[in-house]
């Protein structure tokens, strides 16, 4: 091939826009609530920051707009956080009966775990609505979500502390 026709393919053959997914904890984390002493902010700043210069598509459900709660934040707080979710790479998916069937399936097979693990539902909704739109991973600090990273109850979904697609380790195959 010539040089024009080798450039062109190189351009239409581009990786996709990493897909992430958020749960409430990171949201609340990004518009400034504490956070735990061994978690690097530096992570979230970084997927933040991809996202808002439209490097990654960001999915979560509109439960988070219940979590991120007004009388919680300032007004800048909440004007960021609303700006942000406006933004046409980033999804918030309406709870629905499929959220609700898929969710109640991780909450019921989370039980039969062994040890047994006990999802809350606000949980389980950001896990389903991230497994639905196809996240490539759900960013969460919540130890219960994060146990359940790359399991079969979440569809072998990685469930991982913030961080670019970049820095995501390599997952092994967990059942």
């Amino acid at each position: 091939m010539g040089l024009l026709s080798d450039t062109i393919w190189k351009r239409s053959v581009t990786k996709p826009l990493p897909i992430y997914a958020w749960d409430a904890t990171v949201f609340l984390a990004w518009l400034g609530a504490p956070v735990p002493a061994q978690f690097d902010k530096s992570g979230l700043d970084a997927v933040a920051l991809e996202i808002a210069n439209g490097g990654a598509k960001l999915v979560t459900s509109t439960m988070a707009y219940l979590e991120v709660l007004k009388g919680k934040h300032t007004p800048e707080q909440i004007d960021v956080f609303e700006r942000f979710m406006k933004r046409t790479n980033v999804v918030a998916l309406d709870i629905h009966m499929g959220v609700i069937r898929k969710a109640e399936t991780i909450r019921t097979s989370s039980l039969l775990l062994k040890p047994m693990r006990c999802i809350k539902s606000p949980d389980s909704i950001f896990a389903a609505s991230a497994m639905l739109l196809k996240a490539d991973a759900l960013h969460s600090l919540d130890s219960d979500l994060l146990n359940l990273n790359g399991m079969d109850v979440v569809d072998k979904l990685k469930i991982v502390l913030p961080m670019p697609r970049s820095g995501q380790p390599v997952m092994a195959e967990k059942s």
